[in-house]
């Protein structure tokens, strides 16, 4: 479940995919037995970018005991963020008319046709 990134400039001219700043990425840890506290073990790679990116790598181990902390309204504001599937026709800010694959060039894409939602004056 990670926010949606964006993109930006890269500062060589070109343009990164990515986040700027802090993200907190949720996920959802189901216990096989909720009576007992789960150990997370996380190893993470990734990159600290400015005008050069420099990669770096975390390993992290985190116990969940199952109470409910302060971070409960972080980790829900950043649920806030993920996109979450539209079906085709459905309503929303844009609605997704139809999706199809072309594959004639020597650069196949997905086209998706989509219509934004008449703003009500």
């Amino acid at each position: 479940m990670y926010p949606a990134p964006s993109r930006f400039a890269d500062g060589a001219g070109g343009h990164s995919i990515g986040y700027v700043g802090n993200v907190t990425l949720p996920l959802h840890v189901v216990p096989q037995d909720g009576r007992k506290p789960v150990i997370l073990n996380l190893k993470l790679d990734y990159a600290a970018c400015e005008k050069l990116c420099v990669p770096a790598e975390a390993k992290l181990e985190l116990l969940l005991s199952g109470n409910a902390t302060t971070a409960d309204s972080v980790v829900a504001a950043a649920e806030a963020l993920v996109p979450h599937r539209a079906q085709i026709g459905g309503g929303g800010i844009l609605s997704i008319r139809a999706v199809h694959r072309e594959i004639g060039s020597n650069k196949p894409r997905v086209v998706v046709d989509l219509r934004p939602r008449p703003v009500r004056q």
